[in-house]
């Protein structure tokens, strides 16, 4: 198992749990948009409700497959402990966190325009 761990789970789980992290924050981001544009009455009541309960979902899904995710990874399949595993977790987690960071703006952008749009009719 440990050479399967180094080879393939704590790889995986190094580019998969930042991203979940991102996911959640930016959604924690469209609920304060979402409040931010009710405040400005930018957007009518329902609109925001139907905002508000997308993002809010959104942010708890992401956030309980992160706790989930990490759960497993420690408990489950024992893993993270060694200095080895930690080290090729870090080096992965990393590297996906810098490609996420140069997609920021454009992910924010794209809530806030989410957020702006004009409800279906």
């Amino acid at each position: 198992m440990n050479g399967l761990s180094l080879l393939l789970i704590t790889p995986l789980w190094g580019l998969i749990s930042p991203r979940l992290f991102f996911n959640g924050w930016l959604s924690f981001l469209g609920l304060a948009a979402s409040l931010f544009c009710l405040s400005t009455k930018r957007v009518s009541w329902w609109q925001f409700v139907s905002l508000f309960f997308t993002m809010m979902t959104r942010m708890f899904f992401f956030f309980t497959l992160l706790l989930v995710g990490f759960y497993l990874f420690s408990h489950h399949f024992s893993l993270g402990f060694s200095p080895t595993e930690t080290v090729v977790f870090a080096l992965f987690a990393l590297v996906q966190t810098l490609f996420l960071l140069l997609t920021l703006s454009d992910r924010i952008d794209e809530i806030l325009s989410y957020v702006n749009s004009e409800p279906d009719k």
